[in-house]
């Protein structure tokens, strides 16, 4: 999806198009079709059931492309994905039986010292995760700062100053009204305004910067496990093993949509209640809550972009958080792993011989099952893939 392409006109649209569509298919390899979407005009043509406006946002072909994809591609995709993540649990199942079997074949000093290079190896991931984590925090902060503030002053000077020009126009269609009518009618409506603005900006902006916090967690994520797989490649080559590590994407559980506090009545509007005003001919009532609510705009605006800030900058810092624990709950996971199954080995050379016989017995069995289990799913994969090559080529 290429969005805002209601900024662009014209040949500025076009071009932009083309360039997306050749950075995407040279990075993928495959031609891939881009839709040019504008997510502010779909949410208008959502708001207020424009079907003209929906299909102008570009929002209608994209949809229908991202429904075909659902019933005929995503199963294939998020086969893949498991399969990746299968392989790589075996893979690291298959390294720790591997590196118990070798340990208890080896002396123990030599185990204790590969014990202590796989530390100082460990320390060294450790120190990485700790500066990417570092790094999170900071680019957290200038997403926010550099794409969450700008738009959110943007939007609290627009809107304010459309409130500003509406309220004429809100005055002069309730004109017949009675006082308190009058206000109820300027307070609903001036509310009515503020909560859909904020609503269409909230799921724009949303949307945006949770794209930016994704790229950078993917980014952050493949460094780390570049340097996971150094270890593991370390630890192998310690006790004499072949070892390549499948790469996975990591998955890491993302928080719920933001939204804001509680949506409080204007109130500027709910002071304008003064006995003295009510005695007022109404024309002259009606100008000076017209006065009012003009300025308890601002204030209102003021207030509930307050909140959509600080929601937005609450729901990111949330995300980072989970993905940042995520992260090392999966360092250290991988790293407990093969730690044990080494201690484990210099454990049981310790016991004698006695205790090692049957336990290599039990890790060449184990070793086997593990290939079995990689053999299978290597091959259900791939007829999985044949299986969707087949159907497209009859399709």
């Amino acid at each position: 999806m290429l969005n805002k392409i209601d900024h662009l006109q014209g040949e500025e649209r076009a071009e932009s198009l083309a360039f997306a569509t050749e950075a995407v298919d040279q990075a993928l390899g495959v031609p891939v079709p881009v839709y040019p979407v504008s997510a502010r005009l779909a949410l208008q043509g959502r708001a207020r059931d424009d079907s003209t406006l929906l299909f102008d946002s570009g929002i209608t072909l994209f949809e229908a492309a991202l429904q075909q994809f659902l019933m005929e591609e995503s199963g294939a995709v998020w086969q893949r994905s498991m399969y990746q993540q299968f392989a790589r649990l075996l893979s690291e199942a298959r390294l720790a039986a591997q590196l118990e079997l070798s340990a208890l074949s080896s002396r123990i000093d030599v185990v204790d010292a590969n014990i202590r290079a796989l530390a100082d190896k460990k320390l060294d991931l450790l120190q990485g995760a700790a500066d990417a984590t570092a790094i999170l925090a900071a680019e957290v902060r200038g997403i926010v700062s550099t794409q969450g503030t700008p738009k959110l002053e943007l939007f609290n000077a627009t809107l304010e100053q459309r409130l500003r020009q509406e309220l004429d126009s809100w005055s002069a269609s309730s004109k017949e009204l009675g006082i308190t009518a009058y206000r109820t009618a300027l307070n609903a409506r001036l509310m009515s305004e503020i909560r859909h603005a904020c609503e269409v900006w909230e799921a724009e902006t949303d949307a945006t910067l949770q794209m930016a916090l994704g790229q950078l967690c993917e980014r952050l994520a493949r460094g780390v496990q570049h340097d996971l797989n150094d270890v593991l490649r370390y630890s192998a080559q310690l006790f004499e093993i072949a070892f390549t590590p499948i790469t996975a994407d990591m998955l890491w559980r993302r928080r719920g949509e933001f939204s804001i506090k509680a949506w409080d009545e204007p109130p500027g509007l709910k002071a304008l209640t003064d006995t003295l005003v009510s005695m007022l001919p109404h024309p002259m009532s009606k100008a000076i809550i017209l006065r009012e609510a003009r300025r308890s705009a601002s204030a209102l605006v003021d207030m509930h972009t307050g909140r959509l800030r600080h929601a937005l900058e609450e729901r990111i810092q949330d995300n980072a958080r989970a993905f940042q624990g995520d992260l090392v709950q999966g360092i250290n996971r991988t790293l407990a792993g093969i730690e044990a199954a080494i201690r484990r080995g210099k454990e049981l050379l310790r016991q004698g011989d006695a205790q090692v016989r049957p336990r290599r017995a039990e890790l060449g069995d184990i070793l086997a099952k593990i290939e079995e289990l990689e053999d299978q799913a290597r091959k259900e994969s791939e007829s999985t893939f044949s299986n969707r090559v087949t159907e497209r080529a009859a399709s």
